[in-house]
Parts: structure tokens; sequence; C-alpha cells
């Protein structure tokens, strides 16, 4: 039954891994350490399988691929680095214009809400669309 825990380990360990590079494109991931609570599932396999009897070499394996794969977690961060950049628009001044679809779907332009003393207020909410 241990040598069970230590082979679902490894199958978490590439899980989490595959699963963070998944959502590597996404700003939360790749800024934070939400992922990094993936790797809890194969270290806590780990840790309850740690000592019992069962074949050495795969106890050895299992720690082997949590290790690289943390370590591949890790160099992920450095190397896709963070989310940043200088803005396109400087603070203070006015922004270009440009068109969006609203929730209705009819195309609206940011010059046809200015003019005057009016200003506009936008706000974008993240999420798949």
């Amino acid at each position: 039954m241990r040598d069970l825990a230590r082979v679902l380990a490894i199958a978490a360990a590439l899980g989490a891994l595959v699963a963070d590079f998944a959502l590597l494109d996404r700003p939360l991931v790749r800024n934070g350490w939400v992922t990094l609570a993936f790797f809890a599932v194969p270290l806590g396999l780990l840790l309850a399988a740690r000592g019992a009897a069962g074949s050495r070499k795969l106890e050895i394996a299992a720690w082997t691929v949590l290790v690289l794969a943390a370590g591949s977690w890790t160099a992920a961060r450095l190397l896709v680095g963070r989310v940043g950049g200088e803005p396109a628009v400087a603070v203070g001044r006015p922004a270009p214009d440009f068109a969006l679809q609203d929730a209705d779907g009819a195309r609206r332009r940011l010059s046809d809400h200015l003019g005057g003393d009016r200003r506009v207020l936008l706000v974008f909410f993240r999420g798949a669309g």
C-alpha cells in the first residue's frame, strides 16, 4: 500500500507541474505562489509513506520527481518573470480613443461618451470571455 502512495505522489507531482504550466499565462498564477499549493498533495503522500516497508528505489524516485517538479516550478517563475512594464498611457494623460463591445453586443467608442465636462470611468472585469 505504501508503494501505491509513492506512485500516486509521482503522478501528483507531475500533475501539479502540468497544471501550473497550463495556468502560467494567468497573471495571478504567474505572479503569485498560488500553484505552489498543488505540491502539497504529493508531499503529503510521501510523508505518509516515509520509512514504511516497500520499494526503496520507488521512494527515492518519488522524492526526486517531487524535488525536480518543485524546482521546475521555481525556474518557471524566474524565467517567465512578472507581469509588468510601462503603461501605454501615462498617468494624467488622456486615453486614446478605442471601441469595445458592451454586454448587449453593441460597439461603443470612448469618444461617444466624452464631451464637455463629462468623465468616463472604465471598469474591466477579469475573466473568460
